[in-house]
């Protein structure tokens, strides 16, 4: 029987906890908003629209950044006043004069972000791009100084701390990155990463990487694969090291680089998907682009990103991912899937849907909107009472606790009835002790606790929280809610009148109220001596008082009515017992 009770408050106690959780799971998840999700703006073209038209066009999807190869004026003076996350870009032919010249860093930051921000939202500077992998020896040695420079130009135009600055890495930067546990960085450029690394995590900085499952796919075609990439169902790849099994090609390449942070001791630096797409299009000999599958990886992506499930490394948290691309580019080099990445065509028609317009989303939203109000509505309902059941059942079990094992000895198994009996017992004893008897009693009682060292302490700190909130105002308790000025000007305190003192000396008498001010719930807190006349006594009861406190406030009634001090002076003079100082 005890087995049975145990196991049923056990699991009503699970059952609360996952309540709770899925309460604010459930919170949180509808409070987040979509920023991690922005796009690549490449203009390796001459048929892109104008910059205000293409504003317009971000501004009627879900997207909320935009990242530029370099610092287009017209388009980032476009992008003005929209609230759209901007990320510039520095070249690398800048990169020898950056790193040699804080003037030329210093006209860069003036020309490229001066004249816009903060109308223009500018987030971040990237200065190069994948110079780790395709620059030459001398190129990559200069890439450090050149991002200080830019750091220290932002500084003296008091921007260090509103605009970062990094650089684009490619995959390619990983020597190993299969299994994802084992990513690690090239050796032979360990030393400058190292620096580059350290430069991200003392600015704050995000590691920023172009993982592409397309590519991926380019060089393994089998039909796996393709699944593996595309996020659609497959038997996942498995790492021994960390027995995680993963489920689709963007997880594993970024816990790879998260594991290759980790190896180098900077775990804690953030990474930024800087770019990841897959064309709809390309020449005849290339396995992998189609709409279909362009369609799958980037609506599958952003499907991914919404959850907010992170990666196995990662969990909890999307990383922020720029898709690419916004538009096609059609004077790119290479072959025809370099030219076929884009998101949106030149009329700004979409190539396909992913998802990203926000009108495409309005009826979801609505429904979740519902939902959510619903279901919030539910949880504000259920969790009161399930908490009141819970604490309800707890002190049921406690008190029942106390007679049980008496029964159980005499053979008799009725649930509720020691909780019953105790009740009994606590009610008797309160009859008992309001007699004569029972109170000389209690004293004798009294007196040899108050010898005993320790327990004597710990015996009238209880008593003193229980005679608080007794029954009984006649004993030394909260005699009235009190409203004190602390603990500066304009601010004020809630506290308890716990007695009245005359303060006598060559100036006369001084009536003082002493005021008990919890600090940290209830039975902590300070003690003021305050005169009568600087004290507030709103039209609260003690127990409304201690709700009030207990609450954090929550309790506090719209209008708080008080009697004034001075009114009331000569009346509450005497209504306690007074001591003189």
């Amino acid at each position: 029987m005890q087995n049975r009770e145990r196991s049923a408050s056990m699991a009503f106690f699970r059952y609360a906890k996952a309540f709770l959780f899925v309460v604010l799971l459930h919170a949180s998840h509808f409070a987040n908003s979509q920023s991690f999700i922005g796009v690549n703006y490449g203009q390796v073209a001459d048929n892109l629209p104008p910059p205000a038209a293409t504003a317009k066009l971000l501004q009627s999807t879900t997207i909320q950044k935009v990242r530029l190869y370099g610092a287009d004026p017209a388009i980032i003076k476009g992008l003005a006043n929209t609230g759209i996350g901007i990320v510039i870009g520095a070249s690398n032919g800048d990169i020898p004069a950056l790193a040699s010249d804080t003037n030329f860093a210093k006209n860069w930051i003036n020309s490229n972000v001066i004249p816009f921000y903060p109308a223009s939202k500018i987030i971040l500077i990237t200065v190069g791009n994948e110079v780790m992998t395709f620059g030459d020896a001398g190129l990559k040695a200069q890439l450090l100084p050149a991002m200080q420079n830019v750091q220290n130009a932002l500084n003296d135009a008091s921007l260090g701390g509103k605009i970062k600055v990094s650089t684009v890495h490619a995959m390619a930067v990983l020597q190993q990155s299969e299994p994802p546990s084992s990513g690690s960085f090239d050796p032979s450029t360990a030393d400058l990463m190292k620096g580059l690394l350290g430069f991200n995590e003392a600015t704050g900085s995000p590691f920023a990487i172009n993982p592409y499952p397309y590519f991926a796919y380019r060089g393994d075609p089998r039909p796996e694969t393709l699944a593996f990439c595309l996020f659609q169902p497959n038997a996942g790849r498995f790492d021994p090291n960390t027995n995680i099994r993963y489920m689709n090609m963007f997880d594993a390449q970024v816990d790879a680089v998260h594991s290759a942070l980790n190896s180098m001791g900077f775990k804690n630096v953030e990474i930024v998907v800087a770019e990841t797409g897959w064309p709809y299009n390309g020449d005849s000999n290339e396995v992998g682009p189609s709409v279909e599958n362009a369609k799958a990886y980037n609506g599958n992506l952003i499907a991914h990103l919404r959850s907010m499930v992170g990666t196995p490394l990662i969990p909890g948290k999307s990383v922020d991912t720029y898709l690419f691309a916004l538009y096609d580019e059609d004077l790119k080099p290479g072959p025809g899937s370099e030219r076929a990445f884009g998101l949106f065509k030149p009329d700004l028609s979409m190539t396909y849907d992913v998802g990203l317009s926000k009108s495409s989303q309005a009826f979801s939203k609505v429904i979740r909107s519902w939902a959510s109000k619903k279901f919030m509505t539910g949880c504000v309902i259920l969790l009161p009472i399930a908490i009141t059941f819970y604490v309800t059942w707890g002190f049921i079990r406690f008190v029942d606790g106390f007679f049980s094992p008496i029964y159980g000895h005499l053979g008799i198994h009725i649930f509720g009835l020691g909780f019953v009996t105790s009740i009994t017992f606590i009610f008797l004893v309160g009859v008992f002790m309001s007699s004569w008897l029972g109170a000389s009693v209690l004293t004798l009682g009294e007196w040899f606790i108050k010898k005993m060292p320790l327990v004597s302490y710990i015996y009238a700190a209880s008593k003193q929280i229980s005679t608080a909130i007794s029954p009984d105002q006649s004993s030394n308790a909260f005699k009235e809610v009190a409203i004190i000025r602390h603990p500066r000007v304009g601010e004020y305190a809630f506290g308890f009148i716990t007695s009245t003192v005359v303060l006598r000396g060559s100036m006369g008498e001084e009536e003082l109220c002493c005021v008990y001010v919890p600090t940290n719930h209830l039975y902590l807190g300070d003690i003021f001596l305050i005169n009568s006349k600087d004290i507030l006594r709103p039209s609260l009861s003690v127990r409304e008082g201690i709700e009030i406190v207990i609450s954090g406030g929550m309790s506090v009634p719209e209008m708080l009515t008080t009697v004034d001090a001075p009114a009331t002076r000569a009346a509450r003079i005497g209504s306690f017992p007074a001591a003189k100082v």
